[in-house]
């Protein structure tokens, strides 16, 4: 029955659809830049893409110093989970430490899919679509740094507060010229995303956080309490 089987993909196709879709998106990006030249002439095109490849690059080069600090991040849970989780444990089940956690590590892989995606519109020319796709990444970093446990020591490798200073200078119709994904921030994207530990709980029974109105009964007991000075 040889006729019924079924045959593999030939050589070369493997790849194809992914292939296409990039040629797709670059072929979408070229039409666009063609229609602009039109309107606006090709020396006021050329002037726009040129500011828009400066931005892009800038922002590449921002996205990778902050995966560079969110991998440094997730190595840190990563040694602390595995060499001191069991002696920090008590405080780490202890609900009144609120800024001691578990170790983490995948936490960080969400911003690193987002600027890892930023990436990849910006490289493509749609400048306006890897900038809100930046802002969505910036906020599940902050989020991450807000949950990570300060004995991790990781919370030093925060983002600025403001964000890119860039981000706020771009025109969200600014066009730009494609390009290669950075390898060295593709590979750092790669790292953080692959990281697929999950720390189990100690065998310690976790602490309670006391009810609220049991902390205004010590206060009160507290105040009305005897003057050992006699």
């Amino acid at each position: 029955m040889r006729g019924s089987e079924k045959k593999g993909p030939k050589k070369g196709e493997q790849g194809q659809g992914t292939g296409q879709a990039s040629a797709s998106v670059s072929a979408q990006a070229s039409s666009s830049a063609l229609k602009i030249g039109q309107a606006l002439g090709n020396d006021e095109l050329q002037r726009r893409i040129q500011q828009g490849n400066a931005t892009r690059d800038e922002l590449l080069e921002h996205m990778n110093t902050r995966l560079g600090a969110i991998r440094e991040a997730q190595l840190r849970e990563q040694h602390m989970g595995e060499h001191e989780m069991r002696s920090h444990w008590k405080e780490i089940a202890d609900q009144h430490k609120s800024d001691v956690n578990k170790p983490e590590p995948m936490r960080w892989r969400e911003s690193a899919k987002l600027y890892e995606m930023a990436a990849f519109q910006m490289c493509q020319g749609s400048l306006g679509r890897g900038m809100q796709l930046l802002e969505r990444a910036q906020e599940a970093e902050r989020r991450a740094f807000e949950a990570v446990g300060k004995q991790t020591g990781a919370k030093e490798l925060g983002p600025e507060e403001d964000g890119a200073p860039i981000t706020a200078e771009v025109d969200p119709h600014q066009a730009c010229a494609p390009r290669d994904v950075p390898v060295e921030l593709q590979q750092k994207a790669d790292e953080i995303q692959a990281n697929s530990t999950d720390f189990k709980d100690q065998p310690v029974k976790r602490r309670i956080a006391d009810p609220w109105w049991t902390l205004e009964e010590e206060e009160e007991e507290e105040e009305g309490a005897p003057d050992g000075g006699g």
